[in-house]
């Protein structure tokens, strides 16, 4: 009877030290796979971890403190880990089920503030700093929530709510922001609907400077009169999306002077989107959503006419509107090959713009109108 029991214990300490063993390999493997990338020059070997996937990554992390350095100073230009997630800002009264509730403490977090960081603080915190874009509504209490519902109706029933400090006043409430939001820049998002917040761009830019973005697939906008700068700087500067719908509600006339702003953005943007659509839209009878529509327009092709390197321009881009007046958008002077077909009572036309410098970057321009006015302009494949 002992030597059966021997003989079973054995047989187990072999398997588990097999698995040690095989793990180990592993790690070996991994190690020696990638020493030899610690001759390389440090542009090199950021080359090549872009083409590694978030789980590589954190394979090699482990590997060595070097490695796991490398990473955690470029981790804004690498894979990013995908969570199947909605985020989105609501405003909640109460959270009854308080399993749900992710209530950050600085005390939770452990990672020291350098003194050149210490001292900006002192000097920024003499008054109150916003996380989200400035708007009436910063003494409620604003969350952010991940959910995998992707409707339009938040269900808190199936949401994890993150609360962070809405006013930050003090150091640690700082150090909170500073640990969660670079948590949520480290990973990229299914979709986001912002129809009332975003994080505040200055205080992305004060604990990160321009270089940190959120990445979210499919991602929604509300832009209104008073917040229209906030929020197309944060566009500019901290969001990648493969699919962009911005919704413009206007009731001032004040988008004549965000107009270069917003053609920047899609003339640099083709790196970080796929597509853009922006919808416009008025409550006020006296102001034509047309103006608006004609100068963007018109700086679109003028911008693809005659820049010198179209190379980041958005490759997808669509304006909507409604067209209450008899205000039109003329055919540009610069439009080659136009079509204008009549297709089950819909008026469709069709033009390319050709850039001065080198004619092979065309552009299609297609407007359509039913109830709305569309204009979907394309970039043609060489």
């Amino acid at each position: 009877m002992f030597d059966f029991y021997f003989i079973l214990f054995l047989n187990f300490f072999l398997q588990i030290l097999i698995i040690i063993l095989a793990f180990f390999q592993l790690i070996l493997s991994c190690f020696f796979k990638f020493s030899k990338m610690l001759f390389l020059p440090p542009e090199v070997q950021l080359d090549i971890f872009k083409f590694l996937s978030y789980e590589e990554l954190c394979s090699i992390e482990q590997t060595n403190l070097y490695f796991r350095d490398f990473i955690n100073n470029f981790d804004g230009e690498l894979a990013r880990q995908k969570l199947p997630f909605r985020i989105s800002f609501p405003i909640i009264d109460q959270v009854k089920d308080t399993r749900k509730l992710i209530k950050a403490e600085a005390e939770n977090i452990d990672f020291p503030l350098n003194e050149r960081f210490e001292e900006k603080l002192k000097n920024e915190l003499e008054n109150p700093i916003p996380l989200y874009s400035m708007n009436q509504d910063l003494e409620n209490n604003i969350f952010t929530c991940l959910s995998k519902e992707k409707s339009k109706i938040i269900d808190l029933e199936y949401c994890h709510i993150l609360q962070l400090p809405t006013i930050i006043t003090n150091k640690n409430q700082m150090k909170i922001v500073y640990y969660y939001l670079n948590k949520l820049f480290n990973c990229s998002f299914e979709c986001g609907r912002f129809p009332n917040f975003i994080f505040n761009p200055k205080l992305i830019q004060l604990l990160f400077g321009n270089s940190r973005q959120i990445y979210i697939n499919d991602c929604t906008i509300l832009i209104l009169d008073y917040n229209i700068e906030n929020r197309l700087q944060f566009i500019s500067n901290h969001l990648a999306s493969a699919n962009l719908k911005i919704y413009f509600w206007q009731n001032k006339d004040i988008m004549g002077k965000y107009i270069n702003m917003l053609v920047k953005i899609l003339a640099s943007g083709g790196d970080k989107f796929k597509e853009v659509d922006m919808s416009f839209h008025t409550h006020s009878k006296s102001l034509d959503i047309v103006i608006t529509v004609t100068m963007l327009y018109d700086q679109i092709i003028e911008y693809i006419a005659t820049s010198s390197d179209c190379s980041k321009m958005v490759p997808n881009i669509i304006i909507t509107y409604i067209n209450s007046t008899s205000h039109k958008l003329n055919i540009n002077k610069r439009a080659e090959k136009v079509e204008i077909k009549q297709l089950y009572g819909l008026k469709c036309t069709k033009y390319q713009i050709v850039n001065i410098y080198n004619p092979k970057v065309r552009f299609e321009f297609c407007h359509k109108k039913v109830c709305l006015s569309f204009i979907h302009i394309d970039k043609i494949k060489e």
